[in-house]
């Protein structure tokens, strides 16, 4: 809305706002409720180690060991590709364990038909805000006190878990990515989160962000870069400026500590509901549901080295997780990881990012074909090298649009 219809409309504003804060609570139930496909999961054969992080969010050198012994006895090298699983906001830990148990069965059966072997970590956290009706009370009393001018009179348990998923990144994550790394030299680790986990990933790849709060907990190995090769970010709770922020540019860092970052986004008109309303309690627009907001040299730079996989459309309007993770896109997903393992191997030559580096190669026909036709992420791609306006791209906006964002502005913002 422009500032003229702001002006001539004050009161419809005013109950738009009022009315995002009192469904917002609600809505957030909904990131908590259990999951109505017990006897899908129930089907799979998911098999994982699991690793339970203290209440702040460390991880205790005695949970580490275990998760390495537990990887060896299900067959972990130096090489196997690990897949570490992350849940989001007000996950009970029976839920995890079902969500971790869906997500690892699917994986495998079409890993394994790729002919690749993973190994699996689920990774919990206290993201579980207790009684479900007196937090969603407790939200509504804090939104509206803030609303009010009284901004810490009641404390909101979501926006505390918001908090607590950038210390457990900085913290526990931080361990587990790194005491695989040291024991698993050679093994590729990947990412699969849903909602306020991504959240914790980024701040797990970006600690140096959350410096301010370095005195209630430190970042483990600070100086340490923690370098992942596929972050797949489901119906991610994470503001869609993140990595644009003038206040916080550290956080674009983040970018660069993976090979691949896979992000589901809607289809126009399709939203999940539930990171919809997100708005209600105080956070802007969510990536899982708006896209990214990127600066021209970070576009520029993920396109050309094929880090950027736009997933769009299948959003589920509930925001559950085995929903996001149907059977459709842990196939894709499996099929990039095996491109991923062996790019010249038959397993990986119909996946997405086996599509991406063709475009990336072709020649200017080639582009100018794909340019109009194919997945909408293909698209993205065949637009950049083709060198045309990325404007009619949905879910990826530029905050800088006097720089180009083109194979040809690669130079200009260098």
């Amino acid at each position: 809305m422009d500032r003229s219809q702001s002006e001539r409309h004050p009161k419809r504003n005013w109950v738009r706002m009022m009315t995002g804060t009192l469904a917002a609570p609600a809505a957030l139930a909904l990131f908590a409720a259990p999951t109505q496909a017990g006897a899908e999961k129930g089907s799979e054969a998911g098999g994982y180690v699991s690793v339970t992080l203290e209440k702040e969010g460390a991880a205790t050198g005695s949970a580490l060991d275990q998760m390495v012994t537990d990887l060896r006895r299900d067959g972990q090298d130096a090489a196997r590709p690990i897949v570490v699983m992350l849940h989001g906001f007000d996950s009970k830990r029976e839920n995890g364990t079902q969500d971790y148990t869906h997500i690892s069965g699917k994986l495998r059966r079409h890993s394994e038909r790729a002919g690749m072997k993973l190994g699996y970590v689920g990774v919990y956290w206290d993201s579980h805000a207790g009684d479900r009706a007196k937090w969603v009370l407790q939200a509504t009393g804090s939104r509206l006190t803030s609303l009010l001018g009284m901004k810490k009179a009641v404390k909101n348990p979501y926006l505390a878990k918001c908090r607590l998923a950038a210390q457990v990144g900085r913290s526990g994550l931080r361990s587990v990515f790194f005491r695989l790394k040291d024991e698993f030299p050679q093994a590729p680790i990947h990412v699969v989160a849903h909602s306020m986990g991504a959240q914790v990933v980024v701040a797990a790849l970006a600690p140096q962000a959350d410096a301010k709060r370095e005195a209630e907990m430190p970042t483990v190995q600070p100086r340490r870069a923690a370098q992942l090769g596929m972050v797949t970010l489901a119906g991610a709770d994470l503001d869609s400026d993140t990595f644009t922020r003038k206040d916080n540019p550290a956080l674009r860092s983040a970018l660069r500590r993976a090979d691949v970052w896979w992000f589901t986004v809607p289809d126009k008109g399709q939203a999940d509901g539930v990171l919809e309303l997100r708005r209600g309690a105080g956070k802007g627009d969510a990536v899982g549901n708006r896209g990214l907001k990127l600066t021209s040299e970070d576009l520029n730079a993920m396109l050309a080295r094929r880090a950027l996989v736009l997933d769009q459309g299948n959003i589920p309007a509930g925001h559950a997780i085995e929903d996001y993770f149907n059977e459709k896109r842990v196939a894709a997903i499996a099929a990039s990881l095996a491109y991923l393992e062996n790019p010249v191997a038959q397993a990986g030559q119909q996946s997405l990012l086996a599509s991406l580096d063709r475009v990336l190669e072709a020649d200017r026909r080639e582009v100018a074909t794909l340019a109009s036709t194919g997945d909408s992420c293909v698209k993205l791609y065949a637009a950049w090298k083709a060198n045309t306006n990325l404007s009619g791209i949905s879910m990826v906006s530029v905050t800088d649009r006097d720089r180009r964002v083109t194979p040809a502005g690669m130079q200009a913002t260098r």
